[in-house]
């Protein structure tokens, strides 16, 4: 899980251990988003196993293509396809009345829809199973106009908030700079500081170096290096790269590993072993102390403000998550409604309590349903089944789990009644 918000500059860390390699670096990280409508928290702990999820979604896909109990036809160019209002009243309300469904049928002839049969079949799969599977990168573009056009806020993630792999880049400006730099060692000076100097393209990239001199053993001297960064754009850290050379009586002491370092404020870096006071194989200390130069060779970096983020979209975007499979059931919860029924055409009836359900739904849930409709059918019955064998309450709870999986907590006395009845 990644914070919404984050600190730049970050913490300071140990030199030792970052690497930078061509003026480039690269962060590679996985997002994952946890997704839990605005008050239900606590409603992610009420579901069953994940497999009750695969269970509705196959149910609702197998529902889409055998076109059982079909009450509406949408035409896409010259291709039918068979879809049941309810599931579209439920799963995208704005596309089910821009359509004009409510007052729609069977010799009012197909609803035309301005889409491609490819798109507009995947938009049912989708608004069926809760799944969203393709290979074909084409059709994304289109599948978001029409997210954005019907409020589909799940299918909008699913395109685009849940992406395979995510690109975070930023440029890296560079500057290179050299001097030479006198230093008159016969001075009592213990510190000596050079004139600053800058990046002219990075901010806050000012420096100045100090040259501190102490007496080592034999009467030489050892010379350290300090850094010091001036006037910092705290906002923008930069990157230091410095090779120093000591040159001084013909010849030329160079330090053999380049020095690095991350500056984040107006700090002054030390490094205690940058150069080492010269050996009389090198010059004499006669010479030594007269002519000293440093010669500098340093490079400045640091990323600038602009940053390009890229999201990649998901061509397998299945429902495979608990949070996903929520806001699914949800949509089918709101067409299990016995105060408010929507496009129901059956009833069934247990005691006094009348369910409105919707055939439909019941048949590609359940075989013994699709048998009891299947047979009402043929003996030209009502659209009102008695149910005598379970309790009203029992069937609530039935119906609640054919709708939308999700079964409630039990006593052990209900649990073996709807052992029973199932």
């Amino acid at each position: 899980m990644c914070p919404a918000r984050f600190k730049w500059p970050p913490e300071k860390r140990d030199e030792t251990k970052k690497t930078v390699s061509d003026d480039t670096l690269i962060v590679k990280c996985i997002f994952h988003q946890l997704k839990v409508p605005l008050g239900n928290k606590s409603a992610l702990g009420s579901m069953n196993d994940i497999h009750d999820v695969e269970n509705l979604s196959q149910d609702f896909s197998r529902l889409l293509q055998s076109s059982q109990c079909s009450d509406l036809l949408l035409c896409a160019e010259n291709e039918i396809f068979h879809v049941h209002k309810a599931i579209l009243w439920a799963r995208a309300p704005k596309f089910s009345n821009d359509l004009g469904l409510q007052n729609w049928n069977v010799s009012s002839g197909p609803v035309k829809v301005a889409l491609d049969p490819p798109v507009l079949r995947l938009l049912l799969q989708y608004l069926y199973s809760g799944k969203l599977k393709t290979d074909k990168a084409e059709y994304f573009a289109g599948l978001s106009r029409i997210a954005d056009t019907y409020g589909l806020v799940d299918l909008k993630q699913k395109l685009y908030i849940f992406p395979t792999e995510s690109f975070l880049t930023t440029r890296i400006k560079v500057d290179r700079k050299s001097f030479m730099w006198h230093v008159n060692l016969k001075s009592p000076a213990e510190r000596f500081y050079n004139p600053t100097f800058r990046s002219g393209c990075i901010p806050g990239s000012e420096f100045q170096l100090i040259l501190s001199v102490c007496k080592g053993s034999g009467g030489l001297r050892n010379v350290d290096v300090c850094v010091r960064r001036l006037f910092p754009d705290k906002e923008n850290p930069v990157f230091l790269h410095l090779m120093i050379s000591l040159i001084g009586g013909g010849g030329r002491l160079r330090l053999p590993d380049a020095k690095k370092h991350y500056f984040l404020t107006d700090e002054e870096w030390w490094d205690g072993c940058v150069i080492k006071g010269p050996s009389e194989s090198f010059i004499q200390e006669a010479d030594f102390c007269e002519h000293v130069y440093l010669q500098c060779d340093l490079a400045v970096s640091a990323g600038d403000s602009s940053v390009l983020e890229r999201s990649l979209c998901s061509s397998n975007s299945d429902v495979c998550n608990m949070t996903d499979f929520f806001c699914y059931s949800q949509d089918l919860k709101q067409l299990y409604n016995i105060f408010l029924p929507k496009f129901t055409d059956c009833i069934l009836r247990a005691g006094k309590v009348r369910y409105p359900v919707h055939r439909a739904i019941l048949s590609a849930r359940s075989m013994v349903f699709s048998r009891i409709f299947t047979e009402c059918v043929s003996d030209n019955s009502s659209n009102v089944i008695e149910i005598t064998d379970i309790e009203s309450a029992i069937l609530n709870i039935i119906l609640v789990y054919v709708y939308t999986g999700i079964v409630e907590e039990l006593d052990y006395v209900n649990a073996i009644k709807i052992y029973s009845a199932a």
